[in-house]
């Protein structure tokens, strides 16, 4: 008969006391996060597909270096908001801070949007859509900024 005693350098004591980061996530925040990695998604596979349908981009001869930035610029945007939530459910320790990063910067781009489209064409439409979009994310930037914390100190990422 073997005496066994638990020791702190055994994997059975470190993985008891573990926290995963996705167990420091709410319901709500794993929601959203689904949300953007999903509808990023969709709009980069919706922009290669509207963009190939235009007859400038079939002619590759014909091309200008404005239609290559544009479309560059056209999946560069929606793939800056999949990556950052991508990496809070691959549980990053510095996932948190690179989506608030983002989403503030998708914030005040949206602002500053929503006032020069509303003082040079305005319409009630392109306005609603503009603070709907606002609505959904600043309760996202408020559960992010929640668990910041305890996302980059407390927790672990995997338990192994």
């Amino acid at each position: 008969m073997t005496n066994e005693t638990n020791s702190i350098f055994d994997k059975d004591f470190v993985a008891g006391t573990a926290i995963r980061r996705r167990d420091l996530m709410p319901l709500a925040l794993k929601i959203y996060v689904w949300f953007f990695v999903i509808a990023a998604a969709l709009t980069i596979v919706r922009s290669a597909y509207s963009y190939s349908t235009v007859d400038t981009f079939r002619s590759f001869t014909t091309l200008s270096s404005l239609d290559i930035l544009n479309f560059i610029m056209m999946l560069a945007t929606p793939f800056l908001r999949f990556l950052p939530n991508l990496f809070l459910l691959l549980e990053r320790r510095w996932a948190v801070l690179l989506t608030l990063v983002t989403v503030g910067i998708s914030i005040l781009l949206q602002c500053y949007n929503t006032f020069k489209m509303y003082y040079l064409a305005p319409g009630a439409m392109f306005l609603v859509i503009n603070l709907f979009i606002l609505l959904i994310e600043v309760p996202y930037v408020i559960m992010l900024w929640k668990i910041k914390d305890k996302w980059e100190n407390v927790a672990v990422a995997k338990v192994p």
